[in-house]
């Protein structure tokens, strides 16, 4: 985003910082993971327009955590923790021009200073200091040209690192009015630090490129399509259409219960797969720094194909390395896809008859409590209008002379007690005095009978 006034951008915003585009196009060595990424952006928002060196950067974990929307707890904090370390490590390269206008590339790193409190007395009292590597001065301080406004709400809402990084490339396109850029796949790969994963292509475009399209069209600025250039029948790069878009935040409904946090794995998922992997040696720093990395479908996944591979005798090493392996490259085969999708049915089939035999339940309770209301209200019409259930029972023998001939009786040979003690008959009386006092059972009706239709309708979905 070009500005055509020689002056520094105004913070007006908490959530807004400032990239340089050459920084945004930066090529990455791995892909970082979420907590790595929100953390940086978080130190990014810290940085005053005018500041002319980089500080000490003080994030409380508490508020990190709060900001993300994921539920806060012991191991929650152990991933920022973890990702705070794996920062200090994450190198990057940086496309510039020298003074002779000739192309170079810097290859330096994100941070370079980490402090932790020693004493770690209480969780809410966490925070970490972090600073910048002095290599990225020119590319976040004193922004005067070519640069790109961010926003960090949009973390919490994208939730993946590839979709947030695509999410940042194809913003300062944009900004720039380069509206239907032209990108090389490996460069683009690079760029999102994922040139060793996701192949073949199909894996790319689906885990990357469609995720990235519907997460951004359902709460970004931006929303994308996107073309595919091939040679051949291989696929070696991508055009985007970049259009604007309403962002989630402006739609006037910005409670944290609303942020899409499926992705960052929770402290349950940690607890429930820690145990199985425990049992194969594999230690609990690896661990957390797996699921830091990638998301909890990514990793059942892996872990179900390790078992999988298992049980038909195809286990060529060691079962942490494979599942490792399987987290990483995305394994797959053909027999378990079919295994995975066959045993996806029987879980459907499964909650379909569950689903079906609870609304079934919930169908006769509701019309038990509705026919007592009924039965109560006939009760106290009775007592106060004694002559009623004479009535009724004159105009049932009256309107069901074609069921009694086909019962073989004459209603006038029937006293009061059989039809107090024959169900049928029972019925007809109380749908009689209904008819008679209609008024009366209004309200019942209508609290009770739209429900009643409404599980019927469903249970006949259902069937």
């Amino acid at each position: 985003m070009k500005s055509n006034k020689n002056q520094l951008p105004i913070k007006k915003s908490d959530n807004i910082f400032v990239q340089s585009n050459e920084f945004i196009q930066a090529k990455y060595k791995d892909n970082m993971s979420f907590w790595e990424l929100l953390i940086f952006g978080k130190m990014c928002t810290m940085i005053d327009p005018n500041d002319t060196d980089f500080k000490d950067y003080k994030i409380y974990i508490k508020d990190l955590i709060g900001f993300s929307g994921v539920v806060k707890g012991g191991i929650v904090y152990q991933y920022v923790l973890e990702a705070t370390e794996r920062l200090k490590q994450r190198e990057i390269s940086i496309k510039l021009k020298n003074e002779d206008d000739k192309e170079e590339t810097l290859d330096t790193y994100l941070v370079v200073g980490r402090k932790v409190l020693t004493h770690r007395e209480a969780d809410e009292d966490m925070y970490v200091k972090l600073t910048f590597h002095p290599d990225l001065k020119p590319f976040l301080l004193q922004l005067k040209r070519d640069f790109t406004k961010l926003d960090i709400r949009s973390y919490r809402f994208l939730h993946t690192s590839s979709s947030i990084r695509l999410y940042h490339i194809l913003k300062q396109f944009y900004g720039r009015k380069k509206f239907n850029p032209k990108i090389d796949l490996q460069e683009l790969k690079e760029m999102l630090g994922v040139q060793d994963k996701y192949n073949p292509y199909n894996n790319f475009k689906q885990r990357i490129l469609d995720d990235s399209q519907k997460r951004l069209a359902k709460n970004m600025d931006i929303k994308f399509e996107y073309e595919e250039i091939k040679e051949g029948k291989k696929v070696i790069g991508l055009i985007f259409h970049i259009e604007e878009n309403e962002p989630i935040w402006s739609k006037g409904n910005n409670s944290t219960t609303d942020y899409a946090v499926a992705e960052v794995v929770s402290p349950t998922f940690f607890e429930e797969i820690f145990p199985k992997l425990d049992i194969w040696g594999m230690g609990k720093e690896a661990l957390l720094s797996l699921i830091d990395t990638y998301s909890e479908a990514v990793i059942r996944q892996a872990l179900a194909y390790t078992l999988f591979e298992e049980q038909q005798g195809k286990m060529k090493e060691n079962k942490i390395g494979f599942f490792i392996n399987a987290v990483k490259n995305l394994y797959t085969s053909p027999s378990f896809e079919a295994s995975a999708k066959k045993e996806q049915r029987s879980k459907i089939a499964k909650e379909r008859n569950d689903n079906l035999a609870q609304l079934k339940i919930e169908a006769k309770d509701l019309k038990a409590r509705y026919q007592e209301e009924i039965n109560d209200k006939v009760r106290q019409l009775v007592k106060d209008d004694l002559g009623l259930t004479d009535r009724a029972v004159d105009a049932v023998k009256q309107k069901n002379t074609h069921y009694f001939t086909l019962k073989g009786v004459n209603p006038n040979d029937l006293d009061i007690e059989v039809f107090r003690k024959d169900k049928i008959l029972r019925g007809l009386v109380i749908k009689e005095i209904q008819e008679i006092y209609t008024a009366h059972f209004v309200e019942i009706q209508e609290l009770y009978l739209p429900k009643i239709q409404d599980l019927d309708k469903k249970i006949k979905t259902f069937k």
